[in-house]
């Protein structure tokens, strides 16, 4: 890779109803607050920033993805690329559901997947190495494409950035929490010649770099 990819990626700000609830697939708009933080990160991007301003801006087809990244958009006058491998980990059965109900309801097989979250899968959603996959999938294209330095913002979900995280630093999938990834923050990788490099993890301000 003979030039240098600076990628910026976004998890979503906080959406609307999701306080106690399995959220994966399920599409939930972007809270008033939400939008509101991630206004702040967009307009804590200087004129002038050692990572330049963004040539593309990538998001999850989800809503509260899409209504985040269109916030970074207008920021930049750019258009926003719909992906659905940007997706958060899909929880089939459980997803958009109480934690407590599934506990209540379906606790066998919660505490199954809790205790093998690596290997196990929900009923009828997806293994977090499909996660993984996908992540990886999308990422290589990326840096396999890249003609020319650019900046890219990639608006998505913390276990999208999480496993984009393990991927790209040769990471194992035991390791996937301790890349901490909150609403409305940015971590930022340099690609280049030399392989990745974290310039930011979980920053609240572009600005601060």
């Amino acid at each position: 890779m003979g030039v240098t990819v600076h990628l910026v990626l976004v998890r979503h700000g906080v959406a609307s109803g999701v306080d106690g609830r399995c959220i994966g697939h399920t599409d939930v708009a972007l809270s008033a607050a939400g939008a509101q933080a991630m206004r702040r990160l967009a307009h804590s991007w200087p004129e002038l920033s050692d990572i330049g301003q963004p040539a593309r801006i990538v998001a999850s087809d989800l809503r509260r993805a899409t209504e985040s990244a269109t916030i970074f958009a207008e920021r930049w006058d750019l258009a926003i690329e719909y992906d659905a491998r940007l997706r958060e980990l899909d929880f089939g059965e459980w997803d958009g559901r109480e934690w407590s109900a599934l506990e209540a309801e379906d606790g066998a097989r919660l505490r199954a997947w809790m205790d093998h979250w690596t290997d196990a899968k929900p009923p009828g959603g997806e293994r977090l190495r499909e996660l993984a996959a996908r992540a990886a999938q999308w990422l290589d294209e990326a840096r396999r494409h890249a003609s020319a330095a650019e900046t890219v913002v990639v608006v998505s979900h913390a276990g999208w950035i999480r496993a984009a995280v393990c991927h790209l630093f040769a990471r194992p999938a035991t390791e996937l929490f301790d890349h901490p990834a909150a609403h409305a923050r940015a971590t930022i990788i340099r690609l280049d010649a030399g392989g990745p490099t974290l310039v930011a993890s979980n920053a609240a301000s572009i600005s601060d770099l």
